[in-house]
C-alpha cells in the first residue's frame, strides 16, 4: 500500500508532500490546487505555535503512475496513527501521544491553534528524527483537506484505521479525549477498540460504545488507567453518569477498581495526562503488572463470556431496531411520496415567476435551479415546453431525494454542484448534481421585437451511480470531463461532469422574458 504523506526533495531541498493519488487531469478537474491555501499548525513542546502552508504542486512518481503532490516546507515527523499501530514502538508511540495530549489540552497553543484531530494527519517528531529546528515532541497538525485526500487515496483500510475508527463525529468538546482514549487503547492493547471493517457497523459501534473493555483487551493493565480509557471511548448515550454506563450496551465491564467504567462521565485530557505522566516518565510496560497463570485463564474465560453476551445483546437490539426502522421508514417514505406529489400538483398556483427579471437573469435562474432541485423555478423560466427533459430530470431527482431522506434518514443526500465546487470539489458521500462554470453570451435578436438569442456554456454534474440511467443522447453526446472515468468515479465517489452548450431563444410573454426554445450540444 502506497503511503501518501511523504518526505521528498524539491529542487535539492527537503520537503513534506501530500500525494493526492490523482493524475494531472483528475487533479485539474477536481480543482484540488485550491487546497494549497489551507494551513496546518506546528506546535512546539515549549508552547510556540507556527503556521504551516503548502508551497506548490508537482508531478511525482510515488507508485506505478505519476500523481500530483502538494508540497510544502520540510517537517521530519512521523504519523501518529502508524506509530500507535506498531507494536515494536509502543514506548515511542506513548510519548508521541503524551505530546499530542499536551498540545490538544490547551497548554501548548490550545485546540484552535492545534487544528483538527484526525490522527493520520498528525506528524510527531520522534527521538530518532529530531533536529535543531524541530525538537522531539514537535507536532504538525496537517491541513484537514490534504490529510483526507491522502488517506482516501491510500485506500478504505487506511481511511478507516487512521481516521474513522479513532474519531467520534458526534462529539465536539469531548472529541479530543475520545481520540486520545482510542489511541491509548491501540498502543496498550495492541488492537483498535473499534475494529469493524464495515463502515456502517463501525459508526454504530462508536456511537453505542461497543468495544471490549481495556482490562480484558490488555490483561494486566492498571485498573484505574483501564477504567479511564473505557470512559474516554464510551458511547455518546452512556456518559456522563448514565445508569447503564457499565453495561454490555457500551461495551464495558466492571473495571479493575471495582467501579463501573462509565461512572463519573467522560474524563478530560488532563485526567489522561495525569495518569500517563510527562513524556519519558515511563514506558508501556510500566502500566502492567505480571499475572499468574490462573489469573490469565480467568481473564480469558471472562473475555469469552463477555464477547458472547455482548454479541448476542447487540445483534438482538440492532435486529429489532433495523426491522422497526424498515416498517417505519416505509410508511414515512410513502407519506413523503404522497406529500411530494401533492406539493407538485397543489403548488402550481403558487409557481414563482420571472417578472422583472432581465433576460440573462432568467437564463441564470433556470440553470441555478438544477442544483437546488427547484423544478418549479425551471417551469417559471420556460414556455412552449422548452427544457421539458431537463425539468423531468430535476423532478425525478427531487422525488428520489425526498423519498430516500424519509426512508434512509439521510439529511444531505443531494449536494448542489456549485456548493461542491466552492468547497474545493472534495470526495463526498452526497450525490452531487447541478451546473457549474456557467457562461452566458448574447448572440442575436431584438429586444424591442420581444425576441433574443443567447448561448449558454456550462458543466453539468451527474451523480456517478445515476449517470448510467440517463439517456446517452446518441453519438453526439459529449464525453465526461477528464478525470471522471467510470473507474475513478466509483472508487473516488466523484460525480460525472459533462461540458454542454445550449442555444437559447427567449421571448417576451405578458411582459416577462421566458425561454421558448433550447437547442443543446453535448446533451446527456
Amino acid at each position: 500500500m502506497v503511503e501518501r504523506i511523504i518526505h521528498l526533495e524539491v529542487e535539492g531541498k527537503g520537503a513534506l508532500g501530500f500525494d493526492t493519488g490523482l493524475s494531472s487531469q483528475a487533479f485539474a478537474q477536481a480543482k484540488f490546487a485550491q487546497s494549497i491555501v489551507q494551513e496546518g499548525r506546528i506546535v512546539y513542546p515549549d508552547g510556540r505555535v507556527e503556521n504551516w502552508q503548502a508551497s506548490g504542486v508537482l508531478e511525482y512518481k510515488n507508485g506505478e503512475s505519476p500523481t500530483m503532490v502538494i508540497w510544502g516546507p520540510a517537517f521530519p515527523g512521523e504519523r501518529l496513527d502508524l506509530l500507535a499501530a506498531d507494536p515494536a514502538r509502543r514506548d515511542e508511540a506513548l510519548d508521541a501521544l503524551r505530546y499530542w495530549i499536551a498540545a490538544r489540552s490547551g497548554e501548548n497553543g490550545g485546540p484552535e491553534a492545534a487544528g483538527r484531530i484526525v490522527p493520520a494527519g498528525v506528524l510527531v517528531v520522534t527521538r530518532a528524527r529530531e533536529t535543531p529546528c524541530f525538537p522531539r515532541g514537535t507536532i504538525l497538525f496537517s491541513p484537514e483537506r490534504l490529510t483526507a485526500r491522502c488517506l482516501q487515496a491510500e485506500g478504505e483500510d487506511r481511511w478507516r484505521e487512521g481516521a474513522e475508527s479513532l474519531v467520534n463525529p458526534e462529539l465536539k468538546k469531548e472529541a479530543a479525549v475520545f481520540t486520545a482514549g482510542a489511541l491509548l487503547y491501540r498502543i496498550l492493547a495492541g488492537q483498535a477498540p473499534f475494529p469493524n471493517r464495515n463502515p456502517d457497523l463501525l459508526h454504530q459501534d462508536i456511537r453505542e460504545g461497543v468495544f471490549l473493555p481495556a482490562r480484558l483487551a490488555a490483561p494486566g493493565l492498571d485498573g484505574d488507567l483501564a477504567s479511564l480509557i473505557d470512559r474516554a471511548i464510551a458511547g455518546v448515550r452512556n456518559t456522563p453518569g448514565s445508569a447503564r454506563a457499565g453495561s454490555v450496551r457500551n461495551g464495558s465491564a466492571r473495571a479493575g477498581s471495582g467501579q463501573a467504567s462509565g461512572a463519573g462521565g467522560r474524563p478530560g485530557l488532563g485526567d489522561l495526562a495525569a495518569s500517563l505522566g510527562p513524556p519519558g516518565s515511563g514506558g508501556a510496560a510500566s502500566f502492567f503488572r505480571p499475572l499468574e497463570e490462573g489469573e490469565r485463564e480467568e481473564l480469558a474465560e471472562e473475555r469469552a463470556q463477555f464477547e458472547k453476551k455482548r454479541n448476542l445483546t447487540v445483534n438482538t437490539r440492532r435486529f429489532v431496531i433495523r426491522n422497526s426502522a424498515i416498517l417505519g421508514g416505509s410508511l414515512a417514505a410513502f407519506a413523503a411520496l404522497i406529500l411530494v406529489i401533492y406539493s407538485i400538483a397543489a403548488g402550481r398556483k403558487d409557481l414563482p415567476t420571472t417578472r422583472g427579471m432581465e433576460p440573462a437573469r432568467v437564463i441564470e435562474a433556470y440553470y441555478s435551479a438544477f442544483g437546488e432541485l427547484d423544478h418549479t423555478m425551471m417551469d417559471a423560466c420556460v414556455t412552449n415546453k422548452a427544457g421539458k427533459r431537463d425539468i423531468e430530470m430535476v423532478t425525478n431527482f427531487f422525488v428520489l431525494s425526498r423519498v430516500r431522506q424519509a426512508y434512509e434518514y439521510i439529511p444531505d443526500i443531494m449536494m448542489p454542484a456549485q456548493k461542491w465546487q466552492d468547497q474545493g470539489s472534495p470526495l463526498t458521500k452526497s450525490q452531487v448534481f447541478g451546473v457549474t462554470d456557467l457562461d452566458i453570451r448574447q448572440t442575436g435578436g431584438d429586444e424591442s421585437a420581444g425576441q433574443l438569442r443567447y448561448r449558454a456554456s456550462y458543466t453539468l454534474w451527474i451523480p456517478a451511480e445515476a449517470d448510467s440511467s440517463q439517456d446517452s443522447g446518441g453519438e453526439d453526446a459529449a464525453p465526461p470531463l477528464a478525470g471522471t472515468t467510470d473507474g475513478e468515479a466509483e472508487q473516488g465517489r466523484l460525480p460525472r461532469g459533462y461540458p454542454i452548450t445550449d442555444d437559447i431563444t427567449l421571448v417576451r410573454r405578458k411582459g416577462d422574458w421566458r425561454i421558448s426554445a433550447l437547442e443543446r450540444e453535448g446533451a446527456l
